[in-house]
Protein backbone atom coordinates (compact mmCIF):
# COMPACT_ATOMS: atom_id res chain seq x y z
CA UNK A 1 0.00 0.00 0.00
CA UNK A 2 2.97 2.33 0.48
CA UNK A 3 3.62 2.31 -3.27
CA UNK A 4 0.19 3.46 -4.42
CA UNK A 5 -0.15 6.72 -6.32
CA UNK A 6 -1.78 8.36 -3.29
CA UNK A 7 1.05 7.24 -0.96
CA UNK A 8 3.67 8.53 -3.36
CA UNK A 9 1.85 11.84 -3.93
CA UNK A 10 1.28 12.37 -0.21
CA UNK A 11 4.78 11.39 0.79
CA UNK A 12 3.58 8.44 2.91
CA UNK A 13 5.95 6.21 0.94
CA UNK A 14 8.84 7.82 2.83
CA UNK A 15 7.25 6.99 6.19
CA UNK A 16 7.30 3.31 5.24
CA UNK A 17 10.41 3.05 3.04
CA UNK A 18 12.51 6.06 4.12
CA UNK A 19 14.90 4.00 6.24
CA UNK A 20 15.59 1.69 3.28
CA UNK A 21 16.68 4.47 0.92
CA UNK A 22 20.25 5.24 1.86
CA UNK A 23 23.36 6.08 -0.16
CA UNK A 24 24.48 2.43 0.25
CA UNK A 25 21.33 1.17 -1.52
CA UNK A 26 21.68 3.49 -4.51
CA UNK A 27 22.43 1.63 -7.72
CA UNK A 28 25.85 3.23 -8.15
CA UNK A 29 26.97 2.12 -4.67
CA UNK A 30 25.54 -1.35 -5.23
CA UNK A 31 27.55 -1.48 -8.47
CA UNK A 32 30.75 -0.56 -6.60
CA UNK A 33 30.06 -3.28 -4.05
CA UNK A 34 29.44 -5.85 -6.80
CA UNK A 35 32.68 -4.85 -8.53
CA UNK A 36 34.65 -5.35 -5.31
CA UNK A 37 33.04 -8.79 -4.92
CA UNK A 38 33.86 -9.55 -8.55
CA UNK A 39 37.52 -8.66 -8.10
CA UNK A 40 37.64 -10.90 -5.04
CA UNK A 41 36.11 -13.83 -6.92
CA UNK A 42 38.42 -13.40 -9.92
CA UNK A 43 41.43 -13.34 -7.61
CA UNK A 44 40.13 -16.35 -5.69
CA UNK A 45 39.98 -18.20 -9.02
CA UNK A 46 43.62 -17.38 -9.70
CA UNK A 47 43.51 -14.21 -11.81
CA UNK A 48 46.15 -11.59 -11.05
CA UNK A 49 45.04 -8.29 -9.58
CA UNK A 50 46.21 -6.33 -12.63
CA UNK A 51 44.39 -8.60 -15.07
CA UNK A 52 41.22 -8.55 -12.94
CA UNK A 53 41.30 -4.75 -12.88
CA UNK A 54 41.92 -4.53 -16.63
CA UNK A 55 39.03 -6.91 -17.41
CA UNK A 56 36.61 -5.16 -15.04
CA UNK A 57 37.74 -1.77 -16.35
CA UNK A 58 37.22 -2.95 -19.93
CA UNK A 59 33.64 -3.96 -19.13
CA UNK A 60 32.93 -0.64 -17.39
CA UNK A 61 34.24 1.11 -20.51
CA UNK A 62 32.25 -1.08 -22.92
CA UNK A 63 29.03 -0.77 -20.95
CA UNK A 64 29.48 3.00 -20.73
CA UNK A 65 29.91 3.23 -24.51
CA UNK A 66 26.98 0.87 -25.09
CA UNK A 67 24.56 2.58 -22.72
CA UNK A 68 25.49 6.02 -24.04
CA UNK A 69 24.70 4.65 -27.54
CA UNK A 70 28.22 5.12 -28.82
CA UNK A 71 28.43 1.36 -29.39
CA UNK A 72 24.98 1.33 -30.95
CA UNK A 73 23.18 -1.63 -32.50
CA UNK A 74 23.90 -0.04 -35.87
CA UNK A 75 27.66 0.22 -35.19
CA UNK A 76 27.81 -3.37 -33.90
CA UNK A 77 25.79 -4.65 -36.87
CA UNK A 78 28.20 -2.88 -39.23
CA UNK A 79 31.02 -4.76 -37.52
CA UNK A 80 29.05 -8.03 -37.69
CA UNK A 81 28.80 -8.35 -33.91
CA UNK A 82 25.64 -9.46 -32.10
CA UNK A 83 25.25 -7.33 -28.93
CA UNK A 84 24.27 -10.45 -26.94
CA UNK A 85 27.65 -11.95 -27.76
CA UNK A 86 29.36 -9.14 -25.83
CA UNK A 87 26.84 -7.65 -23.38
CA UNK A 88 25.20 -10.68 -21.77
CA UNK A 89 26.15 -13.61 -19.60
CA UNK A 90 26.25 -15.57 -22.89
CA UNK A 91 29.31 -13.56 -23.97
CA UNK A 92 31.52 -15.14 -26.61
CA UNK A 93 35.27 -14.81 -26.46
CA UNK A 94 35.64 -14.14 -30.20
CA UNK A 95 33.00 -11.40 -30.18
CA UNK A 96 34.56 -9.79 -27.10
CA UNK A 97 37.98 -9.76 -28.74
CA UNK A 98 36.52 -8.50 -32.02
CA UNK A 99 34.60 -5.60 -30.49
CA UNK A 100 37.70 -4.51 -28.58
CA UNK A 101 39.94 -4.73 -31.65
CA UNK A 102 37.47 -2.75 -33.76
CA UNK A 103 36.89 -0.22 -31.00
CA UNK A 104 40.63 0.35 -30.60
CA UNK A 105 40.94 0.91 -34.36
CA UNK A 106 37.89 3.18 -34.51
CA UNK A 107 38.94 5.34 -31.54
CA UNK A 108 42.64 5.12 -32.39
CA UNK A 109 43.81 3.73 -29.05
CA UNK A 110 43.15 1.21 -26.32
CA UNK A 111 41.56 1.71 -22.94
CA UNK A 112 42.28 -1.04 -20.39
CA UNK A 113 44.29 -3.07 -22.91
CA UNK A 114 44.14 -6.85 -22.65
CA UNK A 115 46.41 -9.30 -24.44
CA UNK A 116 44.23 -11.38 -26.79
CA UNK A 117 45.08 -14.66 -25.06
CA UNK A 118 45.02 -13.36 -21.45
CA UNK A 119 41.33 -14.06 -20.79
CA UNK A 120 39.57 -17.39 -20.86
CA UNK A 121 35.84 -17.82 -21.35
CA UNK A 122 35.00 -18.70 -17.73
CA UNK A 123 36.45 -15.39 -16.46
CA UNK A 124 34.74 -13.49 -19.23
CA UNK A 125 31.36 -15.08 -18.48
CA UNK A 126 31.72 -14.31 -14.78
CA UNK A 127 32.44 -10.63 -15.47
CA UNK A 128 29.70 -10.31 -18.10
CA UNK A 129 27.29 -12.00 -15.68
CA UNK A 130 28.04 -9.51 -12.91
CA UNK A 131 27.43 -6.66 -15.35
CA UNK A 132 24.10 -8.36 -16.11
CA UNK A 133 23.27 -8.31 -12.39
CA UNK A 134 24.45 -11.77 -11.33
CA UNK A 135 26.44 -12.10 -8.12
CA UNK A 136 30.13 -12.92 -8.33
CA UNK A 137 29.33 -16.14 -6.48
CA UNK A 138 26.97 -17.32 -9.24
CA UNK A 139 23.47 -16.22 -8.20
CA UNK A 140 21.65 -15.31 -11.43
CA UNK A 141 19.76 -12.06 -11.83
CA UNK A 142 16.45 -11.70 -13.61
CA UNK A 143 16.69 -10.90 -17.32
CA UNK A 144 16.78 -7.11 -17.18
CA UNK A 145 19.75 -4.78 -16.97
CA UNK A 146 20.33 -3.67 -13.36
CA UNK A 147 22.81 -0.94 -14.38
CA UNK A 148 22.31 1.68 -17.03
CA UNK A 149 25.47 3.68 -17.52
CA UNK A 150 23.54 6.39 -19.33
CA UNK A 151 22.07 7.27 -15.91
CA UNK A 152 24.95 6.35 -13.61
CA UNK A 153 26.71 9.63 -12.88
CA UNK A 154 30.11 10.22 -14.44
CA UNK A 155 31.35 10.82 -10.89
CA UNK A 156 30.64 7.15 -10.12
CA UNK A 157 32.87 6.15 -13.02
CA UNK A 158 35.59 8.34 -11.53
CA UNK A 159 35.13 6.59 -8.18
CA UNK A 160 35.42 3.20 -9.89
CA UNK A 161 38.60 4.25 -11.63
CA UNK A 162 40.27 6.11 -8.77
CA UNK A 163 39.21 4.10 -5.73
CA UNK A 164 38.82 0.65 -7.21
CA UNK A 165 40.69 0.12 -10.45
CA UNK A 166 43.57 2.42 -9.65
CA UNK A 167 43.88 1.66 -5.93
CA UNK A 168 47.06 0.32 -4.36
CA UNK A 169 47.03 -3.39 -3.51
CA UNK A 170 45.71 -4.19 -0.08
CA UNK A 171 45.96 -7.32 2.01
CA UNK A 172 42.31 -8.22 1.65
CA UNK A 173 39.89 -7.63 -1.16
Amino acid sequence: SALTAHSIDSGRVWDVWGDEVTPRTKVDWVLLSHLRDLEGELRRRGMTRDLAHALIGKFVYLRYLRDRNILSDRKLAKWGIDPQDVFSRKVKLGAFRDVNRRLDEWLNGAIFPLAPDSIDLSYLQLVAGVFSGDSAQGQFHLDFQPYDFSFIPIETLSVIYEQFLHSPEQGSV
